[in-house]
């Protein structure tokens, strides 16, 4: 009997330690901390994905510019194109 409950233990514990590494990325993905302990890797093996990488971070920084107490609220736009050619209308 010990014959099938050795294997059977090996796979269990295998199991759950690549259950527990894809819940471990899962919530390092959901939180954005995965990023920063792979960026010496990238740079080394990777150059090429490095560099966008930090593009990438450095427009995460960037703030996006707010309204002015003051500013007036533009009404949307219609982007309708009317054509006329020889006098008839499409559009």
């Amino acid at each position: 009997m010990n014959a099938w409950v050795q294997p059977w233990a090996v796979l269990g514990v295998c199991a759950a330690v690549l259950g527990g590494l894809w819940w471990l990325a899962s919530r390092a993905r959901r939180r954005g901390i995965g990023g920063n302990a792979m960026n010496p890797i990238d740079e080394v093996f990777h150059p090429a994905a490095h560099r966008p990488h930090l593009e990438i971070q450095a427009r995460d920084v960037r703030a996006l510019p707010t309204e002015a107490p003051g500013d007036r609220r533009r009404p949307p736009v219609d982007h309708e194109i009317s054509l006329t050619v020889d006098g008839r209308s499409s559009g």
